[in-house]
């Protein structure tokens, strides 16, 4: 079965096809991934997926260094760009 039809394969297949491209699912997810006012610049950045725009990202996991005197995060852009070394500060909720 595996050589008929790879999982993997045709997992990706289904996302490319079926899922919605970030620029057109974050003008209606918007409102379910900032809780500030939709009005603001924040939230227009987001809806327009603007790289120019001020970051916002959300972190599904962080990992100490070794040394503990940092963390490592890992996690999906919705505005703006970061780069390696950047500085930012995680709110939580």
């Amino acid at each position: 079965m595996q050589k008929w039809l790879n999982a993997s394969e045709a997992i990706l297949e289904m996302v490319v096809l079926k899922l919605p491209s970030p620029r057109a699912a974050q003008k209606y997810r918007v409102k379910y991934l900032y809780e500030g006012p939709q009005t603001d610049e924040i939230a227009k950045d987001i809806s327009e997926c603007r790289s120019d725009g001020k970051l916002c990202m959300f972190i599904s996991k962080m990992f100490p260094t070794k040394d503990f005197s940092r963390f490592r995060a890992f996690g999906r852009v919705f505005s703006g760009t970061i780069g390696t070394g950047m500085r930012v500060r995680v709110q939580g909720g």
